[in-house]
């Protein structure tokens, strides 16, 4: 890999020169690769899955970066040496994460406490908590906007629940690119 820096030929170089190598700039730098040569690959189900998702990525982060609004938000997340392209694309292929939901004092009243606990790498957008009971029937739920990075809410009950053993609560939360995850709890009596 060539390093080429300060001089009047490599400032503005950058992209495929034929079919023989790329010229990309990082941190004001120029460095030279080898043009990639993909003809003989086989790709696996997992890495072409991957790739769609990179594709859908890409896609997503030419529309965001279009937005002035998401990107002053993704400029002020950005690490060091990191542009806001590169965290935009950061917060789409990482989904967020449940690493608790917390129902153990639960007993079907009114006025109980459900914890939950959620993160994400930029932002949690939405969280919505799901109490069904043991017949499957949906008891309660709420969609709550959030702005937050890490995630720790005390959720009060709004309804009795007389068929709560058995029953579950579900936790779903979405970030901003719009990736959801989901996660349960079953409710067990003591």
């Amino acid at each position: 890999m060539a390093n080429a820096t300060g001089n009047v030929i490599d400032r503005l170089v950058h992209g495929a020169f034929g079919k023989q190598c790329i010229f990309r700039v990082r941190n004001k730098k120029t460095f030279m690769y080898p043009y990639p040569n993909y003809r003989k690959v086989r790709w696996s189900r997992l890495q072409k899955e991957n790739r769609i998702r990179f594709r859908d990525a890409m896609i997503w982060t030419r529309c965001s970066m279009n937005d002035a609004e998401k990107r002053k938000f993704y400029q002020h997340k950005a690490r060091n040496g990191q542009s806001a392209w590169n965290a935009a694309v950061a917060d789409y292929m990482k989904k967020p994460r449940i690493d608790l939901i917390d129902a153990g004092e639960y007993t079907g009243r009114k006025g109980q406490t459900i914890r939950v606990k959620a993160r994400d790498n930029y932002l949690i957008k939405t969280i919505m908590i799901m109490i069904i009971n043991a017949l499957g029937v949906e008891v309660e739920s709420r969609l709550m906007p959030c702005t937050a990075d890490l995630l720790v809410m005390e959720y009060k009950t709004l309804e009795s629940n007389p068929g709560w053993k058995g029953g579950r609560v579900v936790v779903r939360i979405t970030d901003s690119p719009g990736n959801v995850t989901e996660s349960f709890r079953v409710l067990q009596g003591s």
